[in-house]
């Protein structure tokens, strides 16, 4: 780019210097011509013995810039740098004791060789499990709570015209007043509209709660409520 560049100008002021001159030169010639029209034609006389000496003045030109040319700055060329040769690896020496080492492992080679005696197998003897069966049998013997007042769901007249029967198991946690706190699914069956019947019967009804030494306590129950239609 910066090659064109000075391309471009230098051709301009070739072209440039040629065109200045020819306007200065017309500019000469017409105010020569204007003050010699203005002066009219005149009568020159030259007196005797005198001479009359004319000298031309040669026009300078003007002036002009000079070209700058771009300097070239040498690329240093790359010296190769020398490549090391490649230092030859040592040489491995065997160690003074080579033979003891060899006789150490023919004896552990053959003294693995040797079959090992077989360990006599001891029979586990079974853990008497006393205490896990005492407290399941405790736990059966928990009451849970029971249903004193269940009121039946209302059937979904949806699931009346479609025929649609089922069984639902809630899950019920009870408290100490017999209230149901929590009620959740506990097995679908299979209609979503029948399981959303036997849940809102549920919350609804009266348990008795457990108790343990005469007093009562929360407790958690699974009821089943059944939908079938009379056919």
């Amino acid at each position: 780019m910066r090659s064109k560049g000075m391309d471009w100008a230098r051709g301009f002021r070739a072209w440039l210097f040629p065109v200045l001159l020819g306007i200065s030169a017309l500019l000469h010639f017409v105010m020569v011509r204007s003050f010699l029209v203005h002066l009219g034609p005149q009568k020159i006389e030259f007196a005797r013995g005198e001479t009359t000496e004319v000298f031309l003045i040669e026009e300078t030109p003007p002036l002009l810039e000079p070209i700058l040319e771009p300097i070239l700055e040498p690329i240093a060329e790359a010296i190769p740098e020398s490549i090391p040769e490649p230092e030859s690896p040592p040489e491995i020496q065997a160690p003074p004791n080579a033979d003891e080492i060899l006789t150490t492992n023919k004896s552990e080679e053959v003294a693995a060789a040797e079959p090992t005696p077989e360990l006599k197998k001891t029979e586990k003897k079974p853990v008497p499990q006393g205490p896990k069966s005492v407290l399941a049998s405790k736990k059966a013997n928990i009451p849970q709570p029971a249903v004193i007042l269940n009121t039946p769901p209302n059937y979904p007249e949806t699931a009346r015209r479609a025929g649609w029967e089922g069984r639902v198991t809630v899950r019920v946690e009870v408290s100490a007043d017999g209230v149901p706190t929590t009620v959740t699914l506990g097995k679908s069956s299979g209609y979503g509209v029948l399981d959303q019947a036997a849940l809102r019967a549920v919350k609804s009804w009266r348990f008795q709660p457990r108790t343990i030494g005469g007093v009562a306590m929360t407790g958690v129950v699974e009821v089943p409520v059944n939908f079938a239609l009379n056919r």
